[in-house]
Parts: C-alpha cells; structure tokens; sequence
C-alpha cells in the first residue's frame, strides 16, 4: 500500500497491518503537493516513532535538501 499526503502515524499503520494481515506493506511516499509524483518512500516498520518517516530516494537517486536561496 502507497501512502501520500499528511503525516503518518504510526498508530493508523499498526491498526491497518492488524486488520488487513502481516503480509501487507506500507509505503509513506512524500512528494510536491502540486503534482503526483513521489520523491521518497520509506516502508512502514512497527519500531518506528508515533510519525511514519518520509525516507528516502528511490535507487540511483538522488535528494538534496535546500535553503531559501537554494543552496545545500
């Protein structure tokens, strides 16, 4: 399952594994908001925080975070 949009706890994760089955993966996918495109995923694990982490970039990518005058 990909998930996108607001953050993700950790409790909605937990309770849609324990009624849907241990098989099921869960993505948290973070992109712009203009557009649906996914930049990072991270796989749900039970251990995260109360906040599902955004992750990180696909294979071969690269994520770069910037400052208002866009430098690193």
């Amino acid at each position: 399952m990909v998930v996108g949009g607001e953050n993700l706890l950790r409790s909605v994760c937990a309770a849609t594994t324990e009624k849907l089955g241990a098989q099921l993966r869960i993505y948290n996918e973070y992109g712009p908001t203009e557009t649906t495109v996914g930049c990072t995923a991270h796989c749900f694990d039970a251990s995260d925080g109360d906040s599902v982490a955004i992750g990180g970039p696909g294979e071969g990518m690269s994520l770069y975070i910037l400052r208002p005058d866009l430098s690193p």
